[in-house]
């Protein structure tokens, strides 16, 4: 059985790139544990060309153009696309593998493209809600989106800052400005100049603009790396006593499960855009009003006086979030699905509810 995962349609984005995701570690899983006997990972780019070899039956494709072509090409009976994401370019493609029965797999990464009705089995990182099927006929799975293990986990060792601020591009949505702000009123409530971290790149934002001269003219101290690699934000995470993310927008941002992942304590503004287990985990506050900087100030200056929580986050995020208890046991039961019904059929989907 192969699998065919469509990752993304990105200039950017690469073989090698991919190789930091926690996809990449659950599909190495897979074809260690003999889940799939092929993973093809489909990366549609304008920069990169190729075929790159993770491991024998594990490969990634960047090709410029995802054609109804490449499915008759790589696809037999009972085997399993998982679309992430979904760009229209990618329709044709989509629509022949409805067409001829196989099985579709989607993952909606804040694009909101669950709606299309192409989907035999969506994946749901945000509600929690039980295995269900809806009105389409279509299943839909609680999914426990995976960081990658080999570069997220607890290093020990002495925190260089007290907070790290985000962790991705820096713009409104994402909320940094919320976090700089609650540095100021921190330091007006308990006299102190947090030592700050906020890695990411600048992007243009109403309040956004305004983090550079804020940072100066308040001298608050705040340092900023840019973007940095995958294993220099976990590097950083393990620099750092808290980690918190107080963006409006997304849909199961990493940065969060990352920092759990490497054992830091959180503090989220907006729940509603990460799973309840994430946001309602120990350790992990919550403010009232994501609004307030002197309520976000006091989280901060509670989470910074507790003793380490490093183990027990670490321990949450494995037993919620890891690859062993959750993506690949999920992936194994699906496949084993898949096998047994080779030809697409939704009727057949309440089997995968028992």
């Amino acid at each position: 059985m192969r699998l065919v995962f469509l990752f993304t349609r990105d200039k950017d984005s690469s073989a090698w790139s991919f190789a930091t995701e926690g996809l990449y570690c659950l599909f190495k899983r897979m074809i260690a544990d003999r889940v799939v006997d092929q993973i093809d990972v489909i990366i549609e780019s304008f920069r990169h060309n190729g075929v790159v070899q993770y491991a024998p039956g594990y490969q990634c494709r960047m090709v410029n153009a995802v054609t109804p072509a490449m499915a008759d090409e790589m696809l037999a009976p009972g085997d399993l696309v998982w679309v992430r994401g979904g760009f229209k370019p990618w329709l044709a493609f989509i629509d022949h593998c409805r067409k001829t029965s196989r099985w579709l797999m989607f993952y909606g990464a804040n694009t909101g493209n669950e709606r299309w009705p192409f989907w035999d089995i969506v994946l749901d990182d945000l509600s929690g809600k039980a295995p269900h099927i809806d009105g389409l006929s279509r299943l839909w799975l609680d999914y426990r989106k995976p960081v990658n293990p080999e570069i997220f986990k607890p290093v020990k060792t002495k925190p260089s800052f007290d907070l790290c601020i985000g962790a991705s591009h820096i713009h409104d949505k994402k909320g940094q400005w919320r976090g700089v702000k609650a540095v100021r009123a921190y330091r007006e409530r308990f006299g102190k100049n947090l030592r700050c971290i906020l890695p990411g790149g600048l992007h243009r934002g109403v309040m956004t603009n305004g983090i550079c001269a804020e940072i100066k003219s308040a001298g608050l101290d705040i340092s900023m790396p840019g973007m940095v690699s995958r294993p220099e934000l976990a590097n950083i995470f393990n620099l750092s006593s808290v980690f918190c993310h107080l963006g409006s927008g997304g849909q199961g941002d990493r940065g969060p499960m990352e920092a759990m992942a490497c054992g830091r304590s959180l503090i989220i503004g907006f729940p509603n855009y990460h799973a309840n287990w994430i946001s309602k985990s120990p350790n992990v506050l919550v403010p009232n009003n994501p609004d307030d900087f002197n309520e976000i100030a006091d989280l901060i200056h509670s989470q910074i006086k507790m003793p380490s929580v490093c183990e027990k986050m670490a321990g949450h995020y494995s037993d919620q979030g890891g690859i062993d208890k959750n993506g690949l046991p999920m992936m194994r039961r699906i496949c084993e699905f898949v096998q047994r019904h080779p030809v697409a059929d939704r009727a057949v989907l309440v089997e995968l509810l028992k």
